[in-house]
């Protein structure tokens, strides 16, 4: 990979090896890259890396020749998996599980007056937390969460997850009724902006 300076704006290129045979998407990439380099505010060289790291990918999955069909499911099944998300749903069962009941365990935060004491009733602690969806966890009764299953956006645009509101509605943990489960994202729309939750 190269990068060649043309009035002082750094150009993204991907090397000599693939000058010759470049296919559009590499162009598309480059293209892109280059005009974020060349808006105001943003200094000459300091997504260099980045950059170069993309085009590498973007590169290599030029050259496996995808299709118009098959280039969209490539493509999701990628940006699935890099995000640590499972490309099946969950199962459920015991081997899908890691125990991390020793983290819940250890304290116990007494919410009126910030106090962090031992927690004396360790069936309460037990906590078991999805190998495939770190998001997905399990309860000492068997009953499953997912976290961060909702987002909510307010009429400003601001976006947030939300945890320990006083309705279980109006916080972004989803109850999971049932496996096979697949993770999902709510994105609930609030007619009311971030300050009046403040």
């Amino acid at each position: 990979m190269t990068i060649t300076v043309a009035d002082d704006t750094p150009d993204i290129s991907i090397g000599e090896s693939a000058k010759n045979n470049k296919s559009n998407l590499v162009t598309h990439a480059e293209n892109e890259f280059n005009l974020v380099n060349k808006k105001e505010g943003i200094a000459a060289g300091q997504f260099d890396e980045f950059q170069k790291e993309v085009l590498q990918m973007v590169e290599l999955f030029s050259t496996f020749g995808h299709s118009g069909a098959s280039a969209p499911m490539a493509i999701n099944l990628i940006s699935t998996l890099l995000k640590f998300e499972p490309i099946t749903p969950l199962t459920g069962e015991d081997d899908e599980w890691n125990d991390v009941s020793e983290f819940y365990k250890s304290i116990d935060e007494d919410s009126s007056n910030g106090v962090v004491k031992s927690n004396t009733d360790s069936s309460k602690c037990v906590k078991y937390q999805n190998k495939r969806d770190s998001r997905v966890f399990k309860n000492a009764d068997g009953s499953c969460t997912q976290i961060d299953g909702k987002i909510f956006i307010y009429s400003d645009g601001i976006s947030v997850t939300r945890h320990n509101m006083p309705n279980a509605e109006d916080n972004s943990e989803i109850k999971i009724e049932s496996f096979p489960y697949t993770p999902k994202v709510e994105y609930i729309h609030l007619d009311y902006p971030s300050t009046q939750d403040e």
